[in-house]
């Protein structure tokens, strides 16, 4: 009896030890995952800002040509472009935040 209790202290002790290592091995893992996704965030940022800086000039043209070919839907087109470009650009404000 005493022998078979010890066994399976030590089984249990070697189990318990490999854990260890695991969870050793998954913390450099997760550190690993969070470094790449760090400095994936930076280049999505950079990404977001351009594509903000984009809508920005096309809208810009489009609501000018609007506004020269004397359309009425002027205040309408400028309104959803102000819209999009200020939901982009808070879009990426957040994110860079995080």
């Amino acid at each position: 009896m005493k022998v078979t209790l010890c066994s399976l202290g030590i089984v249990g002790l070697l189990l318990l030890s490999q854990q260890i290592l695991a969870q050793d091995e998954l913390k450099q893992a997760v550190e690993g995952a969070t470094t790449q996704i760090t400095n994936a965030r930076a280049g999505a940022i950079r990404l977001g800002q351009a594509a903000a800086a984009i809508v920005g000039i096309v809208g810009a043209i489009a609501v000018y040509s609007k506004w020269s070919n004397g359309e009425s839907d002027v205040r309408k087109a400028s309104a959803s472009w102000l819209g999009g470009l200020l939901f982009i650009a808070i879009a990426f404000m957040i994110l860079e935040s995080i």
